[in-house]
């Protein structure tokens, strides 16, 4: 056979060849910009949605919560400092893992809300603000000690408006949320979130933050 009749019969294949490694650089790369970048699509698409203020965590009827699957598997709310429950109206299922994080300012700054006139952050109240407290009048730190004492803080275990999740239906999990935390829930139910304060001191509180609760899975 003539030399130039094989060597285009040789150029097909090298061409297939070298198809085939171009297509599978193609899919390693693909492959490992969707692992990396995952999470981050999801929590781009995260939809946004309204708390309820005012009715009570845990009283909306099982089938009108909505599971977070039906909302790109990502939701945002707005969690205020005046409401005792941000009642969400949707669903966190039972032996399912969800990260909870909260979101920087519009201005790129850390969040804060504001027990009265006392800063605070998702971790509680700020340092000069435990100052303040301290270094208040009698009654004040009289009030706060007792309070304290007595347990009327809605979660003692935990600092003055540290950011709390509740998942409330039959029995309440508390989610110490903060700054941002992950956990498994242990009983299907309606996801809340407050500031951890006194029972009947919501009114004077200001402020809010932007919450993110993402599924990560079982």
């Amino acid at each position: 056979m003539p030399r130039s009749v094989a060597n285009k019969l040789r150029q097909p294949r090298r061409r297939s060849a070298e198809m085939k490694k171009i297509t599978l650089r193609f899919l390693l790369v693909l492959a490992a910009v969707s692992f990396n970048s995952g999470p981050s699509i999801a929590a781009e698409t995260c939809q946004q949605i309204v708390a309820n203020d005012l009715r009570k965590c845990g009283t909306q009827p099982a089938g009108l919560l909505r599971p977070v699957s039906e909302l790109n598997g990502c939701f945002e709310v707005k969690i205020k400092a005046a409401s005792p429950w941000n009642a969400t109206g949707v669903r966190l299922e039972r032996g399912r893992r969800y990260e909870f994080k909260v979101l920087p300012d519009k201005v790129g700054e850390d969040p804060m809300w504001y027990d009265a006139s006392l800063d605070a952050t998702p971790e509680g109240w700020t340092e000069e603000s435990h100052k303040e407290m301290n270094s208040g009048s009698w009654f004040v730190r009289w009030y706060v000690a007792a309070t304290d004492w007595l347990g009327y803080r809605r979660v003692t275990s935990q600092d003055w408006f540290y950011l709390m999740g509740m998942v409330a239906e039959v029995g309440d999990q508390l989610i110490p949320i903060g700054n941002g935390t992950t956990d498994t829930i242990q009983r299907s139910g309606e996801f809340c979130a407050f500031a951890n304060d006194l029972p009947w001191t919501y009114r004077n509180n200001k402020g809010s933050l932007m919450l993110r609760v993402q599924e990560l899975g079982k």
